[in-house]
């Protein structure tokens, strides 16, 4: 039973959240420059992003969500109102009840037991990797900037799983059903062999807002507003796995019981859409060379505000997440490059968030 849990837990969803390569918030560029941007940002409520790559989980806080949003790009800014260019991604998002946490955690752990009781065991997760090419359109109103980013093209590595379920922890043993609706182009529960990999086609709408008044400067970012993914000849599988069949009594009265999954196979069409990610972030004026940050980041109903300072005449940023307990450094250390930085442990064994950035413009 632990196999199939860990099949769904971690192959293609968990195992995939790891140091990958989010355009640094399409930044604006002068007229006539190149740039190449890459950026990863990771964020884990529960595990540890080294522990879930390594597949041995030290510890489940209470949690419900696993994120990886990457992208890299190279871009040409033609004028001041248009930019042109190639962008590759990867996207994973994952929701899972809290009992899928401690059953994942407990079933690798020696130190502690499954308490006997009832679980809700909940899994939904969404994984694509993605290659296009993106336009960002940039217009001037008063002292309102719009900027709309519109990406599309081909999108690999179908993964779209939910798993729905009540089991049952007594006597040591694990029971009762899970219902499960799973896309892939490689098949991590029960290896089934495709002779051909699913197609998809994706598009994305994001949008940058930046508001000068006389306090500082405002800024929103909704990233994937509008997005849809589609494709077709995607392979399936639905089925219910039923850890309550009795296969064997010993002479002993010990009894054996092994999961039964049934279900059916096909090639289906299917739709993935990924949640927008707002950014909120004002500069408050305090001096001609420092302003206070304050703003928050939000996905889903999930929502994680900080606080900061901006150093105008260093180009830098530095703020504390409130909710992770995170720093983040955003530096320009000139006109030509640019990084970012976020963590809340020094160690990766032990970091839930880690966000990296770089770019380079000549």
């Amino acid at each position: 039973m632990f196999d199939h849990f860990k099949a769904l837990l971690l192959q293609g969803f968990f195992m995939c959240v790891s140091i990958s390569a989010l355009a640094v918030d399409f930044e604006s560029h002068p007229a006539n420059t190149l740039w190449f941007s890459l950026s990863s940002d990771n964020y884990s409520e529960s595990f540890s992003i080294g522990d879930l790559y390594n597949d041995n989980p030290q510890f489940a806080k209470q949690g419900e969500i696993i994120y990886s949003f990457s992208q890299w790009q190279y871009g040409y800014q033609i004028n001041d109102y248009i930019a042109l260019g190639f962008i590759r991604g990867l996207d994973i998002y994952a929701k899972h009840s809290s009992s899928a946490a401690d059953i994942y955690y407990l079933t690798n752990t020696k130190d502690e037991k499954i308490e006997d009781g009832d679980y809700l065991f909940t899994l939904n997760a969404d994984v694509q990797r993605t290659q296009g090419l993106f336009v960002a359109l940039n217009t001037q109103v008063c002292n309102l900037s719009v900027t709309a980013l519109l990406e599309g093209g081909q999108v690999f590595g179908l993964t779209a799983v939910d798993v729905n379920g009540n089991v049952r922890y007594q006597e040591e043993q694990l029971a009762g059903t899970l219902d499960i609706d799973y896309y892939y182009e490689s098949d991590a529960l029960y290896g089934r062999k495709l002779t051909s990999t699913p197609e998809g086609r994706y598009w994305s709408l994001s949008l940058k807002f930046e508001y000068a008044s006389r306090y500082g400067q405002h800024l929103l970012m909704v990233k994937d507003a509008v997005n849809e993914t589609y494709w077709s000849n995607a392979p399936r599988t639905q089925a219910t796995l039923n850890t309550d069949r009795i296969v064997n009594i010993d002479n002993d009265g010990i009894i054996t019981v092994r999961p039964l999954g049934s279900g059916r196979e096909s090639f289906t069409h299917k739709t993935q859409i990924f949640p927008a990610r707002i950014e909120f972030k004002n500069y408050l004026d305090v001096s001609q060379n420092v302003a206070l940050i304050v703003g928050l980041k939000a996905i889903d109903e999930n929502t994680w505000p900080f606080i900061g300072t901006r150093i105008n005449h260093l180009d830098m940023n530095v703020s504390y997440h409130i909710n992770e307990q995170s720093i983040s450094i955003e530096h320009g250390l000139n006109s030509n490059f640019r990084y970012q930085l976020a963590v809340d442990k020094l160690s990766s064994q032990n970091a839930q968030r880690l966000q990296l950035g770089l770019e380079v413009s000549y």
